[in-house]
């Protein structure tokens, strides 16, 4: 049981992230482990895996994709400003 939890941890440590459901079937084999004495290396894994966020870093937010899409045309936005206000000033000035 601590060689499937430990396993189990080593996984999820490395992918950076746990699901809901993953943390809660671990959580539960911890119990089960720690009810029969006390652990200190499971209770430190288990102090870990809770700080792990529930989903992937893709899935966290909005993709790099659009955060650059949102920027480039934000940009662009701008670009567009102050080139027509570039116009209507050269235009005032003939």
């Amino acid at each position: 049981m601590r060689s499937t939890a430990l396993d189990r941890y080593h996984i999820y440590m490395d992918n950076g992230w746990i699901s809901e459901e993953n943390l809660e079937d671990w959580e539960n084999q911890y119990q089960a482990y720690h009810s029969l004495g006390e652990n200190a290396i499971l209770d430190s894994r288990r102090d870990d895996l809770i700080k792990l966020p529930n989903r992937k870093k893709e899935e966290q937010g909005m993709s790099n994709y659009w955060k650059k899409w949102i920027q480039a045309a934000g940009i662009r936005a701008v670009k567009t400003v102050a080139q027509r206000q570039l116009s209507q000033q050269l235009e005032q000035v003939q």
